[in-house]
């Protein structure tokens, strides 16, 4: 079971409704899968930081954060807590 559910169906939103996305499980690796490369993830910053306010350090950018929806979640989470 994860750890936060909302947050990890918010994001499947935006990946699905942005970038249109489908990601069959929270755990999938979006960049394994081919489903993520560098400019879809820019993308999602930018759909992260307008719909839901959280904008990533760019100096501290860690990729594994964006691997999976899990790990999306979980970073969102940390953000939205550290303003």
């Amino acid at each position: 079971m994860s750890e936060h559910p909302v947050m990890e169906q918010a994001i499947a939103d935006i990946l699905r409704k942005t970038l249109s996305i489908e990601v069959s499980s929270p755990d999938t690796d979006l960049f394994e899968e081919g489903l993520m490369d560098s400019l879809t993830l820019v993308q999602l910053l930018l759909a992260l930081d307008q719909e839901m306010g959280i904008a990533p350090d760019l100096e501290n950018l860690e990729l594994d954060h964006f691997r999976t929806i899990a790990k999306i979640a979980e970073f969102a989470v940390a953000r939205a807590k550290a303003v």
